[in-house]
């Protein structure tokens, strides 16, 4: 079954349907989509998909779900940003299995198989309109293309986006919009976003001591606040000064707003030093600004004399 995928959205109610496709981000969080025996379901930017994506880095036929012989599969259709199944890349068809996570640029749907009854809620996201927004780029990048070329810096790009791409999956996060080597993502709560954050600086890390060749180094900010969505986007004061943080920061470094610092619980975040002395331009009333840093493992104990 090619073509438009009926859905069905209720609120505070309860569905019961052989499969279901859930979003769980994006501007329609709670929709749901109906998995008939034998569908098949495509998803990319084109109107012809079953499912129509709004940004702009998404494919115009970007990912196929289909029954094969009462199997849900889901794959990749040669995209250039690919598609993530519970936060991997997708290089070939793989069997979806109950509460499995597909995301593609600007939507997470969840995979809900036909033994279960879900309570689908549908309104604003979340019991309030506050966001928590993320701004990421690559730091030395040009200076990195001028002195390695520009295969070199297309290869650090895909794995820098590859790295970032996977940490929003994990943590839940919607991807806004990507231009270049900037990452604009949202997310309904602090907490997920602080998590997917230090995940982006533990992963380039991580990727930087193996590849020293092609060193992925961020600059990441975050701000909370409510936003105006306006097609698909974010627009407001609370986005440009998570903007203006990420700017600020240094390569490795994870720029948060006093907000950010009040809304998660202590044991969830890691120790903040105040950054005073910093310009947020075009900002008149800045908010305190603070870095954080992912915990540093401990190094292993030696052993024992013998």
């Amino acid at each position: 079954m090619e073509g438009p995928l009926a859905w069905r959205a209720k609120t505070d109610d309860t569905v019961a349907v052989p499969a279901l496709l859930i979003e769980t981000s994006g501007d329609h969080q709670g929709r749901s989509h109906e998995l008939e025996p034998g569908a098949t379901v495509t998803i990319g930017r084109s109107p012809e998909n079953s499912i129509v994506l709004q940004n702009a880095i998404a494919s115009r036929r970007h990912a196929r779900i289909w029954d094969e012989n009462g199997t849900f599969m889901v794959e990749d259709l040669g995209t250039k940003n690919g598609t993530l199944r519970n936060g991997k890349a997708l290089t070939s068809p793989e069997r979806l299995e109950d509460g499995d996570e597909v995301a593609v640029p600007g939507l997470t749907l969840r995979f809900q198989t036909m033994d279960a009854t879900v309570t689908i809620t549908i309104g604003s996201a979340g019991p309030s309109a506050t966001k928590t927004f993320l701004f990421a780029d690559l730091r030395g990048f040009t200076a990195y293309t001028e002195q390695h070329g520009d295969a070199a810096a297309s290869e650090m790009v895909t794995e820098y986006r590859r790295i970032v791409r996977a940490e929003i999956a994990r943590t839940r996060g919607t991807e806004v919009k990507t231009e270049g080597d900037s990452f604009f993502v949202v997310f309904d709560s602090a907490r997920q976003a602080v998590e997917c954050a230090l995940g982006i600086q533990r992963a380039a890390t991580d990727h930087t001591a193996q590849r020293p060749e092609l060193p992925v180094r961020v600059g990441i900010g975050l701000h909370a606040g409510e936003p105006i969505v306006e097609r698909g986007d974010y627009l407001g004061l609370a986005v440009n000064i998570a903007s203006r943080l990420a700017s600020n920061a240094q390569a490795g470094e994870v720029l948060i707003s006093d907000v950010i610092r009040g809304l998660v619980p202590p044991t969830a975040m890691p120790p903040a030093t105040l950054r005073e002395g910093l310009t947020l331009k075009g900002i008149d009333d800045p908010p305190r600004v603070y870095a954080i840093a992912a915990p540093t493992p401990a190094a292993p104990s030696s052993p024992p004399a013998a």
